[in-house]
């Protein structure tokens, strides 16, 4: 197997970790049979290699640092995929200003979290 690329990456991770976090099963599936979740993801490893994922601050490593780390699997012969906690849910509720400037297409203040 090749190292995989950023583009290639960027796909499957992003599939991944939207399925994490719209659906709690896939997360207790993915630390049950974290090959079979990853290959679904198209995040295939070798068969003698072993993956390890790791629940990570969105903010650890940029996109490019996820893919370093993964890669370093082909070396190391255990694959480690950094996953972004998703500790905010929907019940968080803006205010009529910010939904307002949200909908007018203004940027939202920082440290403002939009859902």
């Amino acid at each position: 197997m090749n190292r995989v690329g950023l583009l290639e990456f960027v796909a499957c991770y992003t599939n991944l970790v939207t399925r994490l976090w719209a659906d709690e099963g896939a997360g207790v599936r993915l630390v049950a049979d974290p090959r079979a979740v990853l290959a679904e993801s198209g995040l295939c490893i070798p068969s003698d290699s072993r993956a390890e994922v790791i629940e990570s601050h969105a903010t650890d490593l940029d996109l490019q640092g996820r893919l370093d780390v993964w890669n370093e699997g082909y070396s190391t012969g255990t694959f480690k995929l950094l996953v972004p906690r998703h500790d905010i849910r929907a019940t968080n509720e803006l205010d009529e200003s910010t939904l307002g400037d949200l909908a007018g297409g203004l940027a939202a203040p920082l440290g403002t979290l939009v859902l």
